[in-house]
């Protein structure tokens, strides 16, 4: 801002949970591929998950946020704010957090919690048999000729984005930090024009096959209208994928009709209200 720098299509930021959709896609080229299933009880990849646990609950739970199990990085991280600049990957954390009693029965809740999303990576390293940077390299970003996209890890330093983390137009820009365990679930950054290529390309008939779409295109918790990774809407009888995601002053919301191939997407990087991003987008019609 200080340089008066004007955005492009291209210009990067992080986009919060919409990084959860991104991961959903590279699970589903996995699955593609014949390394997992859906509904594939967890604890057939991860055998340090507690019995119950392990049996009952699914990838697709996972990825619904429809688990039952308990949020345990977000309960650390509201005891102990140092966990935050943990360095700590998946496989040491999912241990540590994604245990204890479940807090409903599988597929009967929905909880939008860091820990399913710190299980998914690690399900994603195990059966891929690389690092989730590496992972998301070879299922997302070359397949679908990404430039602007990925974690961290790929590129740049996380506090050197195009587009700085901003609490007000008169302030510095600072970091906005996410830890290496939390990276499926909020830590991707993204440009417009890379966001169009993701959802022209999964609509294409070479990223994924049509049942993963399918799978994308399935509600799996009503009141919540989520679906995988993220939400899908009725809108005047027409289906809409809706994600949206928020990490720091960074905000994201993007929209994709699959019939027509409408599309939508704003990313701000100085905290706006994602109730008036909702408003920007009703008023882009």
């Amino acid at each position: 801002m200080e340089a008066r720098t004007p955005f492009t299509l291209d210009t990067r930021f992080q986009i919060g949970s919409v990084s959860k959709f991104l991961t959903t896609l590279v699970v589903l080229r996995l699955a593609d591929k014949g390394k997992l299933t859906l509904d594939q009880p967890i604890g057939t990849v991860l055998t340090s998950i507690p019995g119950n646990t392990g049996r009952l609950v699914t990838i697709r739970n996972l990825l619904s946020n429809t688990s039952g199990i308990p949020d345990g990085a977000t309960a650390a991280l509201r005891k102990d704010p140092s966990v935050r600049s943990s360095t700590a990957g998946a496989m040491e954390s999912y241990p540590l957090w994604a245990n204890g009693t479940l807090n409903f029965e599988p597929g009967k809740g929905w909880d939008y919690s860091v820990t399913n999303w710190i299980l998914v990576r690690a399900i994603i390293e195990t059966v891929s048999g690389a690092s989730f940077t590496d992972a998301v390299r070879a299922e997302l970003t070359l397949p679908l000729g990404l430039r602007n996209t990925g974690i961290p890890a790929m590129s740049f330093p996380e506090s050197n984005f195009d587009a700085g983390n901003y609490s007000a137009i008169d302030s510095s820009p600072s970091p906005s930090y996410i830890p290496p365990f939390a990276a499926a679930s909020g830590s991707f950054f993204s440009s417009v024009s890379d966001l169009r290529l993701i959802m022209d390309g999964i609509y294409s008939g070479k990223y994924i096959s049509t049942n993963r779409i399918r799978e994308l295109e399935t509600v799996n918790f009503t009141s919540q209208n989520y679906a995988l990774g993220g939400r899908v809407e009725v809108q005047n009888d027409v289906l809409v994928l809706k994600e949206a995601g928020k990490t720091g002053n960074y905000r994201a919301l993007v929209t994709f009709v699959p019939s027509s191939g409408e599309f939508r997407a704003i990313l701000n990087n100085t905290g706006l209200d994602q109730d008036l991003l909702e408003e920007i987008a009703k008023k882009l019609d």
